[in-house]
């Protein structure tokens, strides 16, 4: 059985010639009977309207009341003002001593032919501002200088990336240039002109078999690009480029 548990009267603004919604009777079930006393008369302002389809779940109270009125005005004001049934009229209710301390903002509405009301419920929210407000001083509380230094650590880790790229394009290029003075210093020994039909292909035919027969060396530049070898290594890898590229003209213009 449904019992009155409060009359609402609320303010539409200055701008509605100070017109106030009177004897909006808010009923609902009460569980305990026996707690039941007269009907708390409560005062409110009309804040706004509001879509219903766009307010959250969490947002609308548990307990909802029925509204009715004997007021004529209140009758033909909730019938002109709510005839979209997604439309809903927000109350903000006085803070007495005499009121209902959970009731802040209500909103009425329409539901088939009934008028209905709900307490909007903003504890979720404060709970949900509240752990963002946390989330973000803890992301404040993080230490700059420790952001900084690694900052300037990856930079200085990328800067060594290309640097070691650099070397090891180095020294396989000096590595090419070698090889390749090497093969056309014999060519030329050999009397065999760069305008000679094959030549190129003599070049070439070297100059990978040699590159082949020295591939340890060069694995050996792409793993440590940062060291640079002592000039009689140098010197000592000349020596075999010498050795192999004789060694390959020597077969390749045998006949």
């Amino acid at each position: 059985m449904l019992d009155k548990v409060a009359i609402l009267s609320f303010n539409l603004g200055e701008r509605r010639n100070s017109i106030t919604i009177r004897d909006v009777q808010l009923w609902k079930d009460v569980a305990d009977r026996a707690t039941r006393g007269a009907p708390k008369k409560m005062k409110g302002k009309f804040m706004q309207y509001v879509d219903l389809a766009k307010l959250p779940i969490w947002v609308k109270d548990e307990s909802e009341m029925l509204c009715y009125s004997t007021s004529s005005t209140t009758v033909g004001y909730f019938t002109s003002k709510l005839k979209d049934e997604n439309r809903g009229i927000v109350v903000n209710i006085a803070k007495n001593g005499n009121e209902d301390p959970s009731l802040e903002f209500a909103v009425i509405y329409r539901d088939v032919d009934t008028i209905k009301c709900f307490a909007l419920d903003t504890r979720r929210k404060m709970m949900i501002d509240a752990r963002i407000s946390n989330i973000v001083k803890q992301q404040n509380t993080v230490n700059f200088d420790d952001i900084i230094e690694q900052s300037h650590r990856r930079k200085i880790e990328a800067s060594n990336k290309v640097q070691k790229s650099v070397q090891i394009n180095d020294k396989r290029l000096q590595f090419n240039e070698t090889l390749s003075r090497l093969i056309l210093g014999g060519l030329r020994l050999r009397g065999i002109p760069n305008t000679q039909i094959g030549f190129q292909k003599l070049f070439k035919m070297t100059f990978q078999a040699a590159e082949f027969a020295h591939r340890e060396e060069l694995k050996t530049i792409a793993l440590s690009p940062g060291a640079s070898p002592p000039s009689e290594d140098n010197n000592l890898l000349f020596e075999r480029l010498q050795e192999t590229v004789e060694t390959l003209l020597t077969l390749f213009t045998r006949s």
